[in-house]
């Protein structure tokens, strides 16, 4: 059970990753489209830049990750035969 809870907790990080990854690069692109951006609207588009480097590179280690990608398996394998279980009544 275990690792089913930990399967499911990387999947839920994959998913906010990639999320948080499309939300950043749309507020940088409204950022950076502002005409007159100020010192302050330029250094929160580079930090912007920076955090979505690093949700990028979290991203990218958890799919090249062996062990979150069992995990996923694992979580999808098992997840198939519960709905077998119940689709069969057994």
């Amino acid at each position: 059970m275990k690792a089913v809870a930990a399967a499911a907790s990387i999947a839920g990080i994959l998913t906010l990753a990639a999320q948080s990854i499309s939300g950043v690069q749309r507020l940088r692109q409204f950022s950076s489209n502002v005409a007159s951006a100020s010192k302050t609207a330029q250094r929160f588009v580079y930090d912007l830049d920076l955090l979505l480097q690093v949700l990028q590179d979290v991203k990218i280690l958890l799919d090249s990750t062996p062990y979150v990608q069992i995990s996923i398996l694992f979580l999808y394998r098992y997840s198939l035969k519960i709905v077998r279980k119940t689709s069969t009544g057994g």
